[in-house]
Protein backbone atom coordinates (compact mmCIF):
# COMPACT_ATOMS: atom_id res chain seq x y z
CA UNK A 1 0.00 0.00 0.00
CA UNK A 2 1.38 3.70 -0.96
CA UNK A 3 0.51 6.48 1.01
CA UNK A 4 0.00 10.64 0.18
CA UNK A 5 -1.56 13.51 2.12
CA UNK A 6 -2.72 16.22 -0.49
CA UNK A 7 -3.80 18.94 1.36
CA UNK A 8 -6.22 17.55 4.42
CA UNK A 9 -7.08 14.08 2.16
CA UNK A 10 -5.23 10.81 2.54
CA UNK A 11 -4.54 9.27 -0.88
CA UNK A 12 -4.21 4.90 -0.63
CA UNK A 13 -3.16 3.21 -3.33
CA UNK A 14 -3.69 -0.61 -2.69
CA UNK A 15 -1.34 -2.17 -4.51
CA UNK A 16 -2.72 -5.99 -3.19
CA UNK A 17 -5.57 -7.83 -3.22
CA UNK A 18 -8.65 -7.29 -0.64
CA UNK A 19 -9.05 -10.23 1.09
CA UNK A 20 -9.19 -11.82 4.93
CA UNK A 21 -5.75 -12.06 4.64
CA UNK A 22 -4.81 -8.77 3.54
CA UNK A 23 -7.71 -6.25 5.12
CA UNK A 24 -7.04 -6.72 8.74
CA UNK A 25 -3.06 -5.33 8.13
CA UNK A 26 -4.35 -2.58 5.73
CA UNK A 27 -6.59 -1.44 8.30
CA UNK A 28 -4.47 -1.11 11.42
CA UNK A 29 -2.12 0.76 9.08
CA UNK A 30 -4.77 2.79 7.87
CA UNK A 31 -5.98 3.34 11.29
CA UNK A 32 -2.45 3.86 12.57
CA UNK A 33 -1.81 6.72 9.81
CA UNK A 34 -5.24 8.10 10.26
CA UNK A 35 -4.35 8.90 14.26
CA UNK A 36 -0.87 10.26 13.53
CA UNK A 37 -1.89 13.08 10.66
CA UNK A 38 -5.07 14.67 12.82
CA UNK A 39 -5.36 16.73 9.57
CA UNK A 40 -7.16 14.15 7.54
CA UNK A 41 -10.53 15.02 6.90
CA UNK A 42 -11.29 12.47 3.81
CA UNK A 43 -9.71 9.39 2.36
CA UNK A 44 -9.54 8.09 -0.78
CA UNK A 45 -8.41 4.69 -2.41
CA UNK A 46 -7.23 3.83 -5.69
CA UNK A 47 -7.99 0.11 -6.48
CA UNK A 48 -6.56 -0.07 -9.82
CA UNK A 49 -4.04 -2.43 -8.78
CA UNK A 50 -6.77 -4.90 -6.87
CA UNK A 51 -6.79 -7.88 -8.84
CA UNK A 52 -8.69 -9.94 -6.30
CA UNK A 53 -11.41 -8.73 -3.53
CA UNK A 54 -14.06 -10.95 -1.17
CA UNK A 55 -16.24 -9.70 1.16
CA UNK A 56 -13.34 -8.37 3.79
CA UNK A 57 -12.60 -6.12 1.17
CA UNK A 58 -15.98 -4.70 0.80
CA UNK A 59 -16.67 -4.43 4.54
CA UNK A 60 -13.53 -2.88 4.58
CA UNK A 61 -14.51 -0.42 1.74
CA UNK A 62 -17.90 0.34 3.54
CA UNK A 63 -16.20 0.46 7.39
CA UNK A 64 -14.07 3.57 5.87
CA UNK A 65 -17.26 4.88 3.09
CA UNK A 66 -19.64 4.87 6.51
CA UNK A 67 -16.64 6.68 8.55
CA UNK A 68 -16.02 9.46 6.14
CA UNK A 69 -19.25 9.64 4.47
CA UNK A 70 -19.06 12.51 2.12
CA UNK A 71 -15.23 12.60 2.61
CA UNK A 72 -14.87 8.91 1.11
CA UNK A 73 -13.92 8.17 -2.66
CA UNK A 74 -12.46 5.64 -4.37
CA UNK A 75 -11.31 5.27 -7.75
CA UNK A 76 -10.33 2.39 -10.43
CA UNK A 77 -12.21 -0.37 -9.70
CA UNK A 78 -12.04 -2.98 -12.57
CA UNK A 79 -14.33 -4.57 -13.82
CA UNK A 80 -14.62 -8.07 -13.12
CA UNK A 81 -14.63 -7.33 -8.94
CA UNK A 82 -18.01 -5.00 -9.79
CA UNK A 83 -19.94 -8.50 -8.51
CA UNK A 84 -19.07 -8.47 -5.01
CA UNK A 85 -20.74 -5.19 -4.66
CA UNK A 86 -23.95 -6.61 -5.30
CA UNK A 87 -23.75 -9.17 -2.19
CA UNK A 88 -24.69 -6.01 0.46
CA UNK A 89 -27.76 -3.44 -0.07
CA UNK A 90 -24.87 -1.17 0.96
CA UNK A 91 -22.38 -2.28 -1.03
CA UNK A 92 -24.75 -1.47 -3.70
CA UNK A 93 -24.42 1.83 -3.02
CA UNK A 94 -21.18 2.27 -2.58
CA UNK A 95 -20.42 1.27 -6.24
CA UNK A 96 -23.08 4.27 -7.40
CA UNK A 97 -19.84 6.33 -5.65
CA UNK A 98 -16.98 4.82 -7.15
CA UNK A 99 -15.28 6.34 -10.17
CA UNK A 100 -13.69 4.90 -12.84
CA UNK A 101 -9.95 6.49 -14.50
CA UNK A 102 -12.28 9.47 -16.49
CA UNK A 103 -13.45 10.69 -13.02
CA UNK A 104 -17.11 8.96 -13.96
CA UNK A 105 -19.10 6.87 -11.97
CA UNK A 106 -19.57 3.79 -12.54
CA UNK A 107 -23.01 2.34 -14.31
Amino acid sequence: MKFCLNGNTAIFNINDNLDYNYVPQIKKNIDRIIKKNKNIKSIAFDLEEVNYMDTAGLAFLIFFSKKFREDFSAINLKEELKYIFSLDEYGKELIMKIKNKNGKTRD
